[in-house]
C-alpha cells in the first residue's frame, strides 16, 4: 500500500 494508485484508489491517489 503506497501513496501510488496501482488498480483502485486506496486512500489518496496521488500519481494516477
Amino acid at each position: 500500500i503506497a501513496g501510488i494508485s496501482t488498480s483502485i484508489p486506496t486512500s489518496s491517489n496521488s500519481e494516477t
